[in-house]
């Protein structure tokens, strides 16, 4: 779940696309974008999608498209939007709604930079490897989040109080801003699996889970086991958001094309 979006290009408009299979004009800009109406016959509606991935220079006919955001990057996204006055930015709070025109864009665009500035005003919480100090999770204060669930029997949580493992009844097994990983080879069910033990840098307090913290790293096979944590307080960057580089980007090809932004 989370949020995407794009802008179509003005390739068909401007008679820059490939030969097509059915008449041209066919086709309709709607909210979805461009696209065939239903009442066409199948063999058509099939053949409209087949060109349409490759009928110009931009794919799908889209001049710009991307993920706007996960579902927790979108909740990021607007408990900064509530903490800086939703009333500030009423398009910026809107935009899993309706397309945005190319003028309400412009606007947005407005909007969005007034947004950059000062989020840095808003608090965020960060839970990060001690050595590299990648991010990898993160909430604003004043949220309790729980970002892993192992089969309802435990969650991990990041909230002011830092890092916490809770029980399926909301049990605090371990809470720490300061910890370490140690991972144990363990076979379960002919599968080898690594179990994972949690200490408090500070008090020695420790706890057993079965689901280490990991990360994917791109064309290594094996996950990678951090060590060590930290949780550390301070304000957010716009870097912190990926949602202001994404929305930039939509709002800017939304003004140079004329054509809205359609968020799917």
């Amino acid at each position: 779940m989370g949020l995407d979006a794009f802008v179509n290009c003005n390739c068909l408009r401007e008679g820059k696309v490939k030969p097509a299979p059915f008449d041209l004009s066919l086709l309709e800009w709607t909210d979805d974008g461009i696209e065939m109406p239903d009442t066409v016959e199948d063999e058509i509606f099939y053949q409209f999608h087949e060109w349409k991935e490759q009928a110009c220079t931009h794919e799908d006919m889209q001049i710009y498209s991307d993920r706007v955001g996960n579902t927790s990057g979108m909740n990021v996204y607007y408990g900064v939007l509530e903490r800086l006055g939703e009333e500030r930015f009423p398009l910026l709070r809107r935009i899993w709604g309706s397309p945005f025109t190319a003028e309400e864009s412009r606007k947005a665009l407005s909007e969005l930079e007034q947004f950059e500035r000062r989020v840095g005003e808003v608090e965020g919480i960060f839970l990060l490897e001690s050595g590299s100090m990648e991010e990898y999770q993160m909430t604003l204060v004043g949220e309790d989040r729980w970002f892993y669930s192992a089969g309802n029997e435990i969650t991990y949580r990041l909230n002011p109080e830092g890092f916490c493992v809770q029980d399926r009844e909301g049990r605090v097994l371990f809470q720490s801003r300061a910890f370490t990983q140690e991972t144990v080879e363990t076979n379960r069910s002919g599968w080898q699996r690594f179990n994972a033990r949690f200490s408090d840098s500070d008090t020695g307090s420790t706890c057993e889970t079965t689901s280490p913290i990991s990360k994917k790293i791109w064309g290594v096979e094996e996950l990678y086991y951090p060590a060590s944590f930290q949780v550390v307080n301070r304000g957010l960057t716009s870097s912190d958001l990926r949602a202001i580089r994404v929305l930039r980007k939509l709002f800017e090809a939304s003004i140079q094309t004329g054509n809205p932004v359609i968020w799917v």
